[in-house]
């Protein structure tokens, strides 16, 4: 799966290139490839060497490479510090995804399972703010066209 065209995350966090796209990459899609990686319990040691990119910035992949492993608590707590440096190399620094990865490397979230739903929870929250201005704007202008508009 690697080939020539491999962009590291580290060579991204060295150049500060950290874009939304591979923030995105660095959430669902990155424990994603964690959890295939998991296996009898263990995985690769990982750092920001470990995930990989295509040359456009739309695939991440777990890299062959360490030869030590790691239990899912360990590759959690890795995956929190590779994430928050991330999170410090782009222009954004979302204030609950530096919590989920202070998370990960307290031990509060032990498992790939709990990352993967600490994550999910952070992008459904951010959905229901625009939701909720819609639908009071719908209804204000509702309550305009009911009262003003026709009367």
């Amino acid at each position: 799966m690697a080939n020539d065209a491999t962009v590291t995350l580290k060579s991204l966090i060295d150049r500060r290139h950290i874009t939304p796209s591979v923030m995105a990459l660095m959430q669902q899609p990155a424990v994603e490839a964690i959890t295939l990686a998991l296996d009898n319990g263990m995985v690769p040691r990982l750092s920001e060497e470990s995930f990989g990119f295509d040359s456009e910035l739309k695939h991440i992949y777990l890299q062959p490479g360490s030869d030590s492993y790691v239990d899912e608590q360990g590759a959690v707590q890795l995956y929190g510090d590779i994430l928050l440096n991330t999170v410090i190399a782009s222009p954004s620094h979302p204030r609950q995804l530096i919590t989920i990865t202070q998370d990960c490397m307290s031990g509060r979230l032990r498992s790939l399972d709990e990352v993967h739903l600490a994550l999910e929870r952070r992008l459904s929250n951010t959905i229901y703010i625009p939701l909720i201005v819609i639908i009071l704007a719908l209804l204000a202008l509702l309550y305009w066209l009911n009262n003003y508009a026709f009367a």
